[in-house]
């Protein structure tokens, strides 16, 4: 068993992944592109509107996994994660 971290989806950790980070939803993309869209047609520059656009990260991590290969998950990574798996292998959100 080697321990993953992936880029994906939720759903690799709920199959076995150490660790992922991933988007929940892509909303707050559209909320961004729609408020930009409504700036211009309201008469706002393009060139004066920020095009930084905030790409949000969730982390999940899989406590069952995580003690099958002796790893000590951090309190803080903990605490940040919005999905956990436990060692039961049910998901907890928070």
């Amino acid at each position: 068993n080697i321990p993953t971290f992936a880029m994906g989806t939720h759903s690799d950790v709920q199959n076995g992944a150490l660790l992922t980070t991933a988007q929940l939803d892509f909303g707050y993309a559209g909320e961004f592109y729609a408020q930009t869209m409504a700036k211009v047609l309201n008469g706002v520059s393009p060139r004066d509107i920020s095009q930084i656009l905030e790409d949000p990260q969730e982390v999940s991590i899989n406590l069952a996994t995580a003690r099958q290969i002796g790893f000590r998950v951090p309190l803080d990574v903990l605490g940040e994660a919005a999905i956990v798996i436990d060692l039961h292998g049910e998901v907890l959100e928070q």
